[in-house]
């Protein structure tokens, strides 16, 4: 018997989520309008604390390479490493900003940073800017990838909400990667990543720079459109200041910089990463989508591998499992460069995930927040989208 719907939505299946597989979740005539007032999440650190800003001290902490203090980052409607670039930007004897993990742009979060300087120096103990602030939480450390317990969320939902109450929010859903691995007014970043390991250079740097797309700003669409008829030099000018990767790329195709020296030389290798776990997160995503639609159910699935590889090169083991990510790599990708063999990551994710602490707060007839605890590497959106199905809006 199958347990799983497929998606129609042309946004889902282009990121690899080619089926619904929590149909006991769908409530019938809920809608989410994904944005930072809606969409609220608190990371929670590995000792249980929340990033809280109303822990914070007024005090400011010594920073040197050694003594590296944390500080609680809230932003709203930005992605993380623009707010770490612009927290680097403004304090120039800052060597390096760490985090725990990356946080929806779309949405009010707060999570812990640390920061680390190149000699000793006096940081403020608040730090503003452009739709963030940070606050000195009074304690030291270095975070690293993944030092979260993971996330407390609080989605608003509107519409026949009192179906809520007979669906089982408390399930099994697919852990797939969500919309925001990819860009959501620009689901183009595993495109990139496809064209950078297949050596098609121009290709990248168009996805990256040009093409431009409805749901962007008016002037990012006429810089786009500048650098697709090669215009580099005026592009560069007009991309707007959150855009630094593309103005990079034009500016060093205006000084007459090969295809081939931008790719290796301006963009950073912790951009190309991005780009490649991007396109990783895709394969993942369609491999887990296939699966389901073979064994029936997300259950099933789960009863032959609990977690499945990230599709890469690298994938050594013959298992069901390990075949499963193989198949879809070659499928989808061509040939891959040997020079970027080491970017790719060589990871296992479990293929479900089951929130927990949920709680559901009627407002009215029409509105009630849902909250609910996710380990980290989960995304809400992917459970809220099996929720309301293609009633999930991106404003």
């Amino acid at each position: 018997m199958r347990f799983y719907e497929l998606a129609t939505r042309e946004l889902d299946i282009s990121v690899g989520m080619l089926i619904y597989a929590a149909p006991e979740a769908y409530v019938p005539g809920v809608t989410h309008r994904k944005g930072p007032d809606t969409f609220s999440v608190t990371e929670v650190y590995l000792t249980g604390e929340d990033a809280d800003p109303a822990s914070c001290v007024d005090e400011a902490p010594t920073c040197s390479s050694r003594r590296t203090p944390i500080y609680v980052l809230c932003k709203s409607g930005i992605p993380t490493p623009k707010a770490v670039e612009a927290i680097r930007a403004s304090l120039p004897f800052v060597r390096s900003v760490s985090y725990a993990g990356l946080k929806d742009a779309d949405a009010r979060a707060c999570q812990f940073i640390s920061v680390r300087c190149v000699d000793e120096a006096r940081l403020p103990p608040g730090l503003e800017g452009e739709g963030f602030s940070a606050c000195f939480t009074g304690r030291y450390g270095w975070l690293k990838r993944g030092d979260l317990l993971g996330n407390r969320f609080s989605i608003l939902l509107e519409g026949r909400v009192e179906g809520l109450r007979d669906a089982s929010i408390a399930t099994m859903y697919p852990n797939f990667f969500g919309y925001q691995r990819f860009g959501t007014r620009r689901p183009v970043t595993h495109l990139i990543g496809k064209a950078l390991v297949e050596g098609r250079c121009w290709d990248a740097l168009e996805l990256i720079a040009g093409i431009p797309m409805e749901a962007e700003s008016p002037r990012a669409r006429v810089a786009r459109q500048a650098f697709m008829e090669g215009r580099y030099a005026e592009a560069s000018r007009i991309y707007p200041r959150s855009l630094s990767l593309e103005r990079r790329v034009a500016s060093a195709l205006a000084r007459g910089t090969s295809c081939e020296e931008v790719v290796e030389r301006v963009i950073g290798r912790w951009e190309k990463a991005l780009f490649v776990e991007a396109l990783q997160s895709y394969l993942f995503n369609l491999a887990l989508s296939r699966m389901v639609m073979e064994y029936g159910s997300l259950k099933d699935v789960a009863r032959a591998c609990e977690v499945l590889p990230l599709p890469s090169p690298l994938i050594k083991d013959r298992d069901v499992c390990s075949e499963a990510s193989r198949r879809v790599l070659g499928e989808e990708v061509g040939r891959t460069l040997s020079n970027l063999r080491n970017i790719w990551r060589r990871s296992v994710r479990p293929v479900y995930f089951v929130p927990e602490d949920v709680s559901i707060d009627y407002l009215g007839s029409r509105e009630a927040v849902l909250g609910f605890f996710l380990g980290p590497s989960t995304y809400a959106s992917v459970m809220i989208r099996e929720i309301v199905r293609d009633m999930l809006i991106f404003r």
